[in-house]
């Protein structure tokens, strides 16, 4: 039976903006775990927070039984609703959540991975073109990432740092990555999970 892969996430998981090879979880599909010895489920949508992946995580990995699991979450968390007067999802309960996805994956026996936060381009996105009432901030993206180190240091689970990886050319509506910035994604996982010796066969 082939090793199973789940990554879990929002538009950038799902491959939003890469027009050459629908971004960086299917370019890991396409490139890297190649063969009969692996199947790759990309699990991520589009506006997803921790929140809604907490809601059916648990029940995608049993149906898949993975044995490895990433996780890339919270960049939508940490968008400021100004109806609201405050971020989409708490951090505390970002937290929780994260904390929750590491409980799922022991009971499982699968060996799970945060993966960290791409930053923004503030100007571009203070409001959101395509929904005027939320807002994107490094400033609050960074807290959000400080988060999910925590989480994964107190956990011992690997994470993978994203936020000095991408350009203002990478990000040309300043969320998601182009083609270019999706590669680097990829080749930053990639070399990730290689050098976490994750991917080596049982």
């Amino acid at each position: 039976m082939a090793n199973r892969l789940c990554v879990f996430g929002d538009s950038i998981v799902y491959g939003y903006d890469d027009a050459d090879k629908g971004g960086w979880c299917d370019r890991l599909k396409q490139e890297y775990f190649k063969g009969d010895e692996w199947s790759v489920y990309n699990l991520g949508i589009s506006g997803d927070t921790s929140e809604s992946v907490a809601e059916r995580f648990k029940n995608e990995c049993g149906a898949r039984l993975p044995k490895i699991i990433l996780v890339a979450v919270g960049l939508n968390d940490s968008t400021f609703d100004r109806n609201l007067n405050k971020c989409r999802v708490a951090s505390e309960k970002t937290k929780e959540n994260l904390e929750g996805f590491v409980e799922v994956a022991k009971k499982i026996n699968s060996d799970i991975v945060f993966i960290g936060l791409t930053r923004v381009i503030d100007e571009l996105l203070t409001p959101v073109p395509w929904q005027k009432n939320l807002s994107y901030s490094n400033e609050n993206v960074k807290k959000y990432d400080a988060v999910i180190k925590q989480v994964a240091e107190k956990n011992n689970v690997p994470c993978c740092p994203m936020f000095d990886l991408l350009n203002d050319e990478d990000l040309p509506d300043g969320l998601h990555p182009n083609s270019v910035g999706h590669r680097k994604m990829f080749e930053r996982i990639r070399g990730f999970l290689e050098e976490k010796a994750l991917t080596k066969q049982n």
